[in-house]
């Protein structure tokens, strides 16, 4: 799976092993019109989108190149292997974070299955490579280090200051996580603060040096911008059969309870409450942005970035009351394997639901159709394979 949104990335390490530079005049077609993924900025040709999931991508391509691959022949499955091993990552990651939370072992390798199998971690993160990957390893890793290894909890501030170098977006994430460390870890404040400084130095200088502007984050600013409507937004990314994150891992229904709790008794001193908030800024962050399903991918992919805190919501609501109560254990089962099953279609199935038989940039209203929704029409088109092959 892959987009206009992920070829930047797949350019990038050919460009940066060539020439040593992050221009790419080389990844534009030999005639017609620039793709919107680039931008001509002073005479040269700059990615549209921040350079972090081009980065990590260098060393696979160095390896492939070193072997004598062919780098812009194999470009896609060469990434496809950066985004795989990425959001493997992010899963271990995930794994230690729970360990800090969950009462029993068995319980965090349980949830950690669940965050690879049952979102879009699994359907879209892992097969290309968008920003949203490596963000959630990055988001991943500061949980680990404000929660598990507490020893080295101030390196936390480098990793949110990567996710937000990797898309301007986690700003959300690592403001509140930031003002959790002012209010409850003041001691490791002052070297938090410092090594997130290292990232933003290095976004500030590409911003700069690529961009002519240190506002420019890294990328170019689109232009939809705040201009959506949140009565409209926020139940498209909740509920919607095109985009909702309650029909795509509807799993997820059970964090509703436990979000409650932490807004009703809030505890200053605990990081829950500030990730709760991020993750309702950032709802309402993209229920406002004027392209609210995110083009054209699968399933939720603009909420990614808010799996990793959902997961750990889901941990905790879990031991509580869930595994508590028969009646709810057998509900949340049965909705995670729904969860599995729409994630495993979207992984086999890839299907012509943003394309065929209108565009969905332009006829938006097919993201509500829940008789002929992306998940049917992947799971028909994933029958139809099924029947060929026997």
């Amino acid at each position: 799976m892959g987009s206009g949104d992920t070829a930047p990335g797949e350019y990038l390490p050919i460009v940066f092993l060539q020439h040593h530079d992050f221009y790419l005049e080389d990844a534009l077609p030999p005639s017609g019109p620039s793709p919107y993924y680039v931008r001509l900025v002073h005479g040269r040709v700059v990615s549209n989108y921040p350079i972090v999931p081009g980065l990590l991508n260098v060393p696979t391509f160095a390896v492939a190149s070193w072997f004598g691959f062919d780098l812009q022949a194999q470009r896609f499955t060469l990434s496809h292997l950066t985004s795989a091993v990425v959001t493997a990552l992010s899963a271990a990651l995930m794994f230690l974070a729970l360990s800090s939370v969950c009462r029993k072992r068995s319980t965090a390798v349980f949830f950690t299955c669940i965050y690879a199998f049952a979102t879009c971690a699994w359907s879209v993160a892992s097969r290309g490579l968008w920003q949203h990957g490596p963000g959630m390893m990055f988001l991943t890793g500061a949980l680990v280090l404000l929660l598990y290894n507490k020893r080295r909890a101030s390196l936390a501030g480098f990793f949110l200051g990567m996710a937000v170098f990797t898309r301007p977006a986690n700003i959300v994430f690592a403001l509140a996580l930031s003002a959790y460390v002012l209010s409850a870890r003041r001691k490791i404040a002052p070297a938090f603060f410092a090594w997130a400084a290292i990232p933003a130095f290095l976004l500030a200088w590409y911003s700069l040096v690529y961009w002519g502007s240190v506002l420019a984050l890294g990328q170019g600013q689109g232009d939809s911008g705040f201009t959506g409507n949140v009565l409209i937004g926020l139940p498209g990314l909740l509920v919607s059969p095109g985009r909702g994150l309650f029909y795509f891992s509807p799993v997820f229904l059970f964090v509703i309870p436990e979000f409650l709790g932490i807004f009703r008794w809030p505890n200053w001193r605990e990081p829950y409450i500030y990730m709760a908030a991020s993750v309702l800024l950032s709802l309402l962050l993209f229920a406002a942005w004027g392209v609210w399903w995110g083009g054209h991918s699968y399933g939720y992919r603009l909420l990614l970035e808010s799996i990793p805190f959902l997961i750990l919501f889901l941990a905790r609501a879990y031991e509580r009351f869930i595994a508590n109560n028969r009646f709810v254990a057998s509900m949340f089962f049965a909705m995670l394997g729904l969860s599995i099953c729409v994630q495993l279609v979207g992984l086999l199935s890839p299907c012509g639901y943003n394309y065929v038989p209108d565009d969905i940039n332009k006829h938006t209203q097919r993201l509500w159709d829940y008789r002929d929704s992306e998940v049917i029409r992947c799971t028909k088109g994933l029958i139809r394979q099924i029947k060929l092959r026997f």
